[in-house]
């Protein structure tokens, strides 16, 4: 019985081994996926504030086409 039971030990110590390491692998995994995702976070934050600038600076070109427009038809 003692015998059997050491046995039982032995198998589950190399179970909790294995689960040990499967642990830190997904710990791992996680950590990748949340560097990844605030990296993205951090690109999409740069993107939008160059969409912005963008944005503006068309508008100050058309506002100054239309006032290139304007000048000309007067002439």
């Amino acid at each position: 019985a003692l015998a059997k039971k050491g046995t039982e030990l032995s198998e589950l110590t190399t179970q909790i081994t294995a689960l040990r390491q499967q642990n830190a692998k997904l710990q791992e995994s996680q950590k990748g996926s949340a560097d990844a995702l605030a990296k993205k976070g951090t690109e999409l934050s740069e993107l939008t504030t160059q969409i912005t600038a963008l944005r503006q600076q068309n508008a100050k070109l058309q506002e100054s086409q239309k006032g290139s427009a304007d000048a000309l038809a007067k002439k």
